[in-house]
């Protein structure tokens, strides 16, 4: 038998609901002008299925053939077309609730003398934690352009995501050439000693290469780099970095908190610095990540042994693909075609329930994959 305490003891309920872990930000996304609001980069209005294709029609970096006078001119191969098929990945979920649970819930954050009528405060934070699912994901699969390829591995009816390690690959066809230590010309590796030895590595130097490869590859600068906070100590910490930034040794120009978000809390994720000895480039220092793998293990954006780098993005380097499927909202209404990222409510009888439902067709691709690198840098 309860207590009378355990019968009319108050309930309190704090004004404030606590969670416990960060929403994840959307920062590689809004760099490559890919964010789910919209960008320059988004291309969505001439596909409407899951299987597309560019065509590759290249400059070039060859010269006009000199020729002897009197003579007519030189014959030369008219210039080859290429084609890049793409399958657009799927992403589908849905959160089925019930009306006899909904029926009977307060609002979260306020005492028992409130009512949440239909359970409209608990289906919108439902609503909410969905579409961070399908945002992670698109961070991810932009972390894996980045990186130059994701894998998946088939459980049941599912693909799980990872970096590496899956069943199929999808590669972004980033040269390995410009991956590991950057053997970019084939000359030898660019990144010959280890970032982490401050004393001995020649970061400047590196940087330097990997520019100039980057002109002789296909004539975009190196303007970017991505990397996390370990990689980002090694690199201010860099004894020739040092010597190149002046009497005083503080070796950066800038080194602030991301600025161009509306959402101050978002803003705190990254910083974006430039070093002293080479302003023309920007570092984007990020600690961010997701839960990946069939373990569903935290995992860096960009890993602390690594770097990308890449020119500033623009549609004609870096493309997110938007895709689409036929659906059927609910059960007798005529299909009609969703595409890219879209959220629907499908309600059903016998027992009454809503279910939140899901659905993405998208993926970035790289239109000019050598200009990127990933480099392992820390070895």
């Amino acid at each position: 038998m309860a207590t009378l305490q355990q019968l009319l003891a108050p309930q309190v309920i704090l004004e404030s609901i606590t969670s416990r872990i960060k929403q994840p930000g959307d920062a590689l996304q809004r760099f490559l002008g890919m964010s789910l609001a919209g960008g320059p980069a988004v291309l969505d209005n001439s596909m409407y299925m899951r299987y597309a294709a560019y065509d590759i029609f290249d400059s070039i970096q060859d010269i006009a053939t000199f020729r002897m006078p009197g003579t007519g001119p030189a014959t030369r191969a008219r210039q080859g077309v290429g084609q890049v098929p793409v399958t657009i990945p799927r992403m589908h979920e849905k959160v089925p609730l019930m009306y006899e649970e909904l029926g009977n819930l307060r609002p979260l954050g306020k005492t028992s003398g409130n009512i949440d009528t239909g359970g409209r405060d608990y289906i919108t934070r439902q609503e909410t934690i969905l579409k961070q699912y399908f945002q992670n994901a698109r961070e991810f699969l932009c972390a894996s352009l980045l990186r130059g390829a994701f894998t998946l591995t088939q459980s049941n009816e599912n693909w799980v995501a990872d970096y590496s390690g899956g069943e199929i690959s999808i590669d972004y066809q980033i040269p390995s050439g410009n991956k590991s230590q950057l053997n970019m010309l084939a000359a030898g590796s660019i990144i010959a000693i280890s970032w982490d030895n401050t004393a001995s590595a020649q970061i400047f130097e590196n940087l330097l290469a990997i520019n100039s490869a980057y002109w002789s590859l296909h004539g975009w600068p190196l303007e970017h780099i991505w990397c996390d906070s370990v990689m980002w100590g090694y690199v201010t910490a860099n004894t020739g970095i040092k010597a190149r930034s002046g009497t005083s040794n503080v070796v950066f120009d800038e080194f602030k908190r991301v600025s161009n978000y509306d959402d101050q809390e978002r803003a705190r994720d990254g910083f974006e610095a430039k070093l002293k000895c080479l302003p023309m480039i920007s570092w984007h220092v990020y600690d961010g990540g997701t839960k990946v793998g069939t373990s569903s293990t935290f995992t860096k954006f960009v890993p602390s042994t690594a770097i990308a780098g890449l020119p500033t993005p623009q549609p004609q380097l870096y493309q997110l693909l938007v895709g689409g499927e036929y659906v059927v909202e609910q059960d007798g209404m005529p299909a009609t075609v969703k595409r890219g990222l879209n959220f629907w409510p499908k309600y059903t009888s016998e027992p009454s329930r809503v279910e939140i439902v899901g659905l993405d067709n998208a993926i970035p691709i790289s239109r000019v994959p050598k200009s990127q690198i990933y480099g392992t840098v820390v070895f």
